[in-house]
């Protein structure tokens, strides 16, 4: 992601932007690096495969067990 901010600005936008990236599942998000790592060469088959793979993967996690759960209470 990039953006470009106003000076004045940067302080307030820097530290809305690194809260949102804190909040979101570090598990989730080492496996989407380690992904686009992967992914770089292969054709679009395969490609689309090991995603496949990385995400009945991060289905497992205890983040995303925690995700769901907050997500269901909230329906509720």
């Amino acid at each position: 992601m990039s953006r470009v901010l106003p000076a004045e600005r940067f302080e307030e936008k820097v530290g809305a932007l690194l809260g949102l990236m804190t909040a979101d599942s570090a598990s989730a998000l080492a496996l989407i690096k380690q992904q686009l790592y992967a992914i770089d060469g292969r054709n679009f088959e395969d490609a689309v495969a090991l995603g496949a793979r990385v995400n009945a993967t991060a289905r497992s996690t205890p983040d995303f067990r925690r995700a769901v759960a907050r997500f269901l209470e909230e329906k509720e």
